[in-house]
Order: C-alpha cells, then structure tokens, then sequence
C-alpha cells in the first residue's frame, strides 16, 4: 500500500509538471485516499509501532489478584478439558482488530471464565479479553493468517490464534487445550507449557521484573 501511495504521488508530480491538471487532481485525490485507509486499516500496528518508538518495553504484569482468578480458572477448565482462550489487552489495541465482540465490562472471577468457556454457552469458542482487571469482552474472533510453524504443527487453531496474538500486539495469552487440558502461556518469546500452579506462579517469577513489573 505505501508502494502505491508513492507511484500514485510521483505520477501526480509527473501530471502536474505536464500540465495534466485534471489528472494530477485525481491521482493527489487517490493518494490522499490510500493514504487515509492506510492509517484506519493499520491503526493497532501503527499504535504499537509508535509505543515502541516511545520506549514501551512490553506488557505488565497482571496484578496479583487478576492473576489468582486467572490460576482458579485455567485450572479449573484444565480439568474439566474446556478449551479457553484468555488474552490481557490492556491498550485495547486487540479489540480494534477483532471480530464478534460481545461488550461485558464485567468484574473478572473464576465463575464467570467458567461459564463463558462452558461448552454449551455461545462465546465459548471466541476468546476474551481482560482490560484493567475486567472481562471487557467475550466471544472475540482474532485473526488468522495461513503462515506454516512446524515447530507446531500439533497445535489446534486456538493455540496458533494465541501464538500470533501474543506476537503481534506483544501481550499474554492463556491458553487451555480441549483435547488434553494442558495450560499454556504465550508471549512474544514463544509459547510455554504450565504443568501445575507451581509452574503458572514460577513463569510470573522467572520473567518478570518485579520491581518494574513488565516483561523481562
């Protein structure tokens, strides 16, 4: 798209050097128009390139009593195999990009994750994301694209939607299997497996600085 932008501006230069006026009116008119779209189809990576120019060194660290809940409830559904899907979007950047929100702003507690991820309720498929402490959304649909990772090709389609999610918007992404239960963390350095609630606290110990609470 910024290809185009800049073939369009140099041809409009060229018009206006020729004394194509209603030419060059034209092609100044579809350069200010992809343009325009270019910011509003662009707007979250824009936003995270702007934060990272400004020194936003990655997401902090849930508070501790989000992360309580968050225990409760990834092993709660872990052992009942409901597939889950939890993402921190504290900016909100990630709702811009999904689809099929359904708006809760709804205080966050292990019963309602439950309910939300229970196999017969409609947003159990979608996931939701947590805003300051808060279930804002539910029922979100990320996009996907069709890049090929044989590191996991095992993995379902909510696992890799957690993968690209956490690179992308560089944030953390719960993530609870529905085939075998297992619990997952995925950040912008990979994606780590959670055996017990030792492990979901020693993953919050091992890579995060405390002091600053933001990802090592």
């Amino acid at each position: 798209m910024v290809l185009g932008i800049v073939v369009i501006y140099i041809l409009s230069y060229i018009a206006e050097h020729l004394g194509f006026e209603r030419t060059s009116f034209l092609l100044n008119l579809g350069t200010q128009t992809l343009a325009f779209g270019t910011i509003l189809i662009f707007s979250p990576e824009l936003r995270m390139f702007l934060k990272k120019l400004g020194g936003f060194s990655g997401p902090k660290r849930p508070s501790n009593a989000t992360l309580k809940v968050l225990e409760d409830s990834l092993f709660e559904l872990a052992k009942k195999k409901h597939g889950a899907l939890i993402i921190m979007d504290e900016n909100g950047d990630i709702s811009t990009a999904s689809e099929n929100l359904t708006f809760l702003d709804a205080k966050i507690s292990s019963s309602l994750i439950g309910t939300i991820f229970h196999p017969n309720t409609p947003l159990h498929d979608g996931a939701i994301l947590i805003q300051k402490g808060r279930i804002h959304y539910a029922g979100c649909k990320l996009p996907l694209s069709a890049r090929r990772r044989d590191n996991f090709g095992t993995l379902g389609t909510r696992h890799m939607v957690a993968i690209e999610t956490a690179e992308n918007f560089d944030t953390i992404v719960f993530v609870v299997s529905e085939e075998t239960g297992a619990i997952r963390i995925a950040t912008k350095n990979g994606l780590y497996f959670v055996a017990s609630r030792q492990d979901f606290r020693q993953f919050f110990l091992d890579h995060y600085d405390t002091t600053q609470r933001k990802l090592k």
